[in-house]
């Protein structure tokens, strides 16, 4: 019975032992845990700290690179502006130029035509009191026909020979059949639209016929009809008689 005792009471102690050694290692568990949890909260809350820091810091990054692009876009768009207001000053100084070009001219114009007339009106008068065998220089200018330069003909001349190489290349009776019409109303066109386009050159025109005319009818110096050859034939004669 003793030993039994003994034993039960060793058993109990051995028992009431482990129940303190585990009681020891939960607390040392708890502890280790709350330890870690603790550290954890720190961790997560040191790194929601930083995440809202960086989220501050792009916000403000971005705001600072908003502004920056929108003092770009006001940069360009009042560089727009100045260049707008330039062309437009340099444009209302052209148009006053012009005008005033066109005014200039217009006063030279009026003051050549007035010249003119001018000179005209006393180069008739002159010629009416003492006239002479000179044309005057009214009647030479009226003359004159506008002739085209040369620069235009040799861009006639160059559209002219085009054309020809193109006629030269193409299908005549093709084109002919592809436009519905025959072969040769397709080429009085064509001949139609070249003499349009044609330079004709300047034709002389009835008046210059009829000076032509009076000239060829005129008496020559030196002709029996003309005053001068009456002179010299009268001279002759007297001589003659002498």
């Amino acid at each position: 019975i003793k030993f039994r005792e003994k034993r039960a009471a060793a058993g109990a102690a051995k028992k009431a032992k482990n129940e303190k050694l585990n009681q020891k290692r939960e607390d040392k568990i708890c502890k280790k845990q709350q330890a870690w949890l603790n550290r954890a909260n720190q961790e997560i809350a040191d790194i929601v700290a930083e995440q809202e820091a960086e989220d501050a810091r792009l916000e403000e990054a971005r705001e600072v690179a908003r502004e920056q692009k929108r003092e770009r876009e006001q940069a360009i768009r009042d560089e727009k502006q100045a260049v707008k207001d330039a062309h437009e000053e340099a444009e209302m100084k052209r148009i006053e130029a012009n005008e005033n070009r066109e005014a200039q001219r217009h006063l030279r114009g009026i003051y050549e035509v007035d010249k003119l007339k001018t000179e005209a009106t006393e180069e008739l008068e002159s010629f009416i009191l003492n006239p002479y065998p000179v044309p005057l220089k009214q009647v030479l200018a009226g003359r004159m026909r506008p002739v085209p330069t040369v620069t235009e003909l040799l861009a006639a001349y160059k559209d002219q020979k085009e054309e020809l190489q193109e006629l030269m290349d193409q299908d005549i009776p093709t084109r002919a059949m592809l436009r519905n019409q025959s072969l040769f109303q397709y080429v009085r066109d064509i001949q139609l639209k070249a003499e349009a386009v044609r330079i004709q050159p300047p034709q002389p025109q009835m008046v210059d016929l009829g000076r032509s005319r009076n000239r060829g009818s005129s008496p020559r110096k030196g002709s029996p009809s003309s005053p001068k050859g009456n002179k010299f034939r009268g001279t002759g004669g007297m001589r003659t008689t002498r």
